[in-house]
């Protein structure tokens, strides 16, 4: 019944593949007889690309039907089979895609939870950097601070050295000089 399915539906070319086989293969489920839809559905369009009015051609498809044993009942009952069967996979594909979609968002909700505890890691550990930058910087400033004040002293101790040591060597130059000049 696949080939049968697959012979009697013509499918436009936008509709995937996959679908298209995929129904036509639930579809070759359906039972039927030695002569069921599938087949006058083929014979039908057979007589219409031939040139046949369709309205002639479905009395010529139900006429050899009928002549086989099948009847519009029968045919009907199968045309009704096969369009439970149509319902029964799209449910199927809907029970199917759900599970996906739940799957799929359970699996990104897991992602989001594991991105936002790992963003508030992140972010704690960014603030504990901030604050530790702070204090160093804050201690930097200070040793800076520092630094400078201990240069200033320095300079001021040079400045007063020199100074003391200006004035005494003047001292000691000029008792030198009189020690010299007491001499001669």
């Amino acid at each position: 019944m696949a080939n049968r399915a697959a012979q009697a539906f013509q499918f436009p070319t936008e509709v995937d593949p996959k679908a298209a086989k995929s129904l036509l293969s639930a579809l070759s489920k359906v039972k039927q007889g030695a002569l069921g839809y599938a087949d006058l559905r083929i014979a039908f369009a057979k007589l219409v690309s031939a040139g046949q009015e369709e309205s002639a051609a479905l009395e010529s498809v139900l006429t050899t039907a009928e002549t086989l044993g099948v009847s519009r009942q029968q045919l009907a009952d199968e045309v009704r089979t096969y369009l439970s069967t149509l319902e029964a996979e799209g449910e199927a594909f809907e029970r199917a895609k759900a599970q996906k979609l739940t799957a799929g968002m359970n699996a990104e909700q897991t992602a989001v939870e594991q991105l936002e505890q790992e963003l508030r890691e992140l972010r704690k550990q960014q603030d504990q950097l901030a604050r530790q930058m702070k204090k160093s910087e804050a201690k930097l400033e200070k040793h800076r601070s520092n630094m400078e004040g201990l240069q200033a002293k320095v300079a001021r101790r040079e400045e007063e050295f020199n100074a003391a040591r200006a004035y005494l060597r003047s001292e000691v130059e000029g008792d030198l000089q009189r020690l010299l000049d007491q001499a001669d």
